[in-house]
Order: C-alpha cells, then sequence, then structure tokens
C-alpha cells in the first residue's frame, strides 16, 4: 500500500495497518494468475520452430488473454477477493 510518512527524528518507528479496497491491478492480477497456471503458457518460446510456429503461439496468447477478459465477472470476482 503506497503512503507517504516523514520523521520527526533520525530515529523513528513506523507502524501501518491497512485495509485496502481491491482495484483494477487485482482485477489484472487475478486474470493473469489464470493464465500462468497454465502450463502451456510455460513453454519456452525459442522451443517454437519457425515463424509460422510462433505466428500460431501468439495467436493462441492473445485468444486465451482476451477469453479469460471477456469471462470477467466483477461479481465473482469480489467474492473471491473476500474469501482470500
Amino acid at each position: 500500500n503506497w503512503h507517504r510518512c516523514e520523521n520527526e527524528s533520525a530515529r523513528s518507528l513506523h507502524l501501518g495497518i491497512f485495509f485496502q479496497a481491491p482495484n483494477g491491478l487485482d482485477v489484472i492480477k487475478a486474470i493473469t494468475s489464470k493464465l500462468l497456471s497454465d502450463d502451456e503458457m510455460r513453454l519456452p518460446l525459442t522451443r517454437l520452430d519457425d515463424a509460422a510456429d510462433l505466428s500460431t503461439f501468439e495467436a493462441d496468447i492473445k485468444s486465451r488473454a482476451i477469453e479469460r477478459i471477456r469471462k470477467l465477472d466483477l461479481s465473482e470476482f469480489f467474492a473471491d477477493f473476500e474469501r482470500q
């Protein structure tokens, strides 16, 4: 959590307790975490033989990412977020 704190003297102890509501970055993290758990996404790109394979893989990555975004349901996201 980002915040600003200024010391009154050379020695200081700073303790913070934060309650942070979910934000857009949390939504992006939820979307990408599901993609990161997919074994096919871990294929090293250097193992693709030629431009056609690379192009096919690129299209697949885009398709999967777009599909995850299309399936986004903020009500479901909030329910999952509260369970964490």
